[in-house]
């Protein structure tokens, strides 16, 4: 990424927290700025990550099809005989 394709992003952020970022950034030679991004990216992609399997629940829920209990017992039973 190119300097001029950067932009500053200021943030509040507890005293301890910053300075276990920056010991660990200098421990493993690794720049603020890289770290914050790799974080931000990382965190945005979980979020859309659990965005989509909520989706795919929503979507399995809308065309469940549910069973009695007898009807599972028995679904059991053939699995434990089976297995």
């Amino acid at each position: 990424m190119l300097a001029s394709d950067m932009v500053a992003l200021g943030a509040r952020v507890p005293v301890k927290l910053k300075n276990n970022v920056m010991t660990y950034c200098d421990r493993n030679g690794i720049k603020l700025r890289f770290f914050v991004t790799q974080a931000l990216e990382e965190k945005l992609r979980e979020e859309q990550e659990t965005r989509d399997d909520n989706a795919i629940v929503d979507t399995r829920l809308k065309n469940a099809q549910y069973i009695g209990t007898e009807e599972l017992t028995k679904y059991i039973s053939s699995r434990k005989k089976q297995a």
